[in-house]
């Protein structure tokens, strides 16, 4: 069996099913198809897209057009990903030069006071690493906990055609890794879906196709729903079944070796 199938396929497939012998209501299942691809992609797909991304010079990087929420944010350095903090109270990028162009926001703390990263942090502050003549008594217990030197990112899908991520003024790096959310749909590529969505999706064309010629409380309604949601129950189990080598691996992931009381 191939591990996907084109979304075409599935509605031609419940065409046939339905007795249909022309491809004159392929428009109407096809709507039919994307709302349970989508259904499907972003509840039970467990697939995740990777992109790389250019900043632009007011630190920013428009969203994939299939984007609907972020996994990872960072950049590459050598094999490993460093990633980004998320930081909230970055700003809307509003700055704009007189002829109306988007300038990037520069840091305007004044020399020799609180460091940027503290009033981006928004916490509490302790000071029990040093005694009552300033010097370090190593007490900095936790410290780098939510920190990252590299910057930080906040998403922003109200601005640019599909939204964009916003970065702070200290990342150095035009490069941006993005791992992401799909909705399963690119308008660039035929869309494809996963094998173990195929009936899946055809019984979600059938229930929706019955919902509105018969009605939601008629029987063929009710009895396409009925196998929609057990097919999706078992998509589900094929794509987060675990082994049992898995479970093993996964319960012995935190073992150490210690002494012996």
């Amino acid at each position: 069996m191939d591990s996907y199938v084109t979304l075409d396929k599935i509605v031609r497939q419940a065409l046939i099913a339905n007795g249909e012998e022309s491809l004159h209501k392929y428009a109407r299942y096809l709507q039919f198809g994307m709302e349970g691809a989508k259904d499907f992609y972003m509840d039970s797909a467990q697939d995740v897209k990777t992109v790389r991304l250019t900043m632009d010079a007011v630190k920013q990087v428009e969203l994939p057009l299939d984007f609907v929420d972020w996994v990872k944010v960072g950049v590459v350095i050598g094999d490993r990903i460093k990633v980004m903090g998320v930081c909230d109270t970055l700003p809307i990028l509003t700055v704009r030069d007189d002829c109306g162009a988007l300038q990037p926001y520069t840091s305007n703390v004044p020399a020799n006071s609180i460091p940027i990263d503290s009033i981006l942090y928004g916490g509490y502050y302790f000071f029990n690493y040093t005694n009552e003549w300033g010097e370090l008594t190593g007490k900095l217990y936790g410290i780098g906990g939510g920190y990252t030197d590299i910057g930080y990112f906040r998403v922003l899908r109200n601005l640019g055609d599909h939204g964009v991520i916003q970065f702070n003024s200290d990342v150095n790096t035009t490069d941006v890794y993005l791992e992401y959310i799909s909705n399963g749909f690119d308008p660039k590529e035929e869309t494809i879906i996963n094998s173990y969505a195929e009936k899946c999706i055809q019984f979600y064309i059938h229930w929706r196709v019955a919902w509105h010629k018969h009605g939601a409380a008629s029987g063929n309604a009710k009895e396409s729903e009925f196998q929609y949601y057990n097919e999706l129950r078992k998509a589900r189990i094929r794509v987060m079944g675990l082994t049992t080598r898995e479970v093993l691996e996964l319960s012995r992931k935190y073992y150490i070796q210690a002494p012996k009381m």
